[in-house]
């Protein structure tokens, strides 16, 4: 079973792009105590403009010929490090072998760039995937935590 890292076409950015906002906003939503609609406009910001960028990477998940997953990363400014944005296998292809290989693939990649670590952020409410990353030996190096707070006049969503 070999899984190839295409490059995203144009085309096929806003077919990410709308999976990517709803994935991301409900983790938000889930993760962070946002409301759907401030969930959503930070999701929208987070996306880079486009496929063509110096330092953000986006592929599809090649099996053969076969779609079955997106892996979005960047580069530190220093280009000494990587960060795993977006990581999503369809869900018809889960539990395959397929995450493994595809992180394996990224690995090469980054390794014959002279990128030597790769960080990521697991939403607390996904035991799966930090259960994945564990078996392709990623270390838990720290916890995000975050505390709501009552405001005595809340604020509207748009000025958060």
């Amino acid at each position: 079973m070999v899984i190839k890292l295409r490059k995203m076409h144009n085309e096929e950015f806003a077919d990410y792009q709308a999976y990517f906002v709803e994935d991301y906003a409900r983790d938000l939503q889930d993760n962070s105590g946002h409301d759907r609609e401030t969930a959503i406009a930070i999701a929208t910001l987070c996306l880079p403009a486009g496929v063509e960028n110096e330092r953000e990477s986006l592929f599809c998940i090649m099996q053969q010929q076969i779609h079955i997953g997106y892996l979005w990363y960047r580069l530190s400014d220093d280009k000494s490090w990587a960060f795993i944005n977006d990581f999503y296998v369809l869900p018809q292809y889960r539990g395959q072998g397929y995450g493994k290989l595809a992180i394996n693939a990224m690995e090469q990649e980054l390794v014959a760039i002279n990128i030597d670590e790769i960080r990521l952020r697991v939403a607390a409410n996904n035991p799966r995937a930090l259960k994945l990353y564990e078996r392709l030996g990623f270390n838990i190096s720290g916890y995000n935590m975050s505390k709501k707070l009552l405001l005595k006049t809340p604020l509207p969503p748009g000025d958060r």
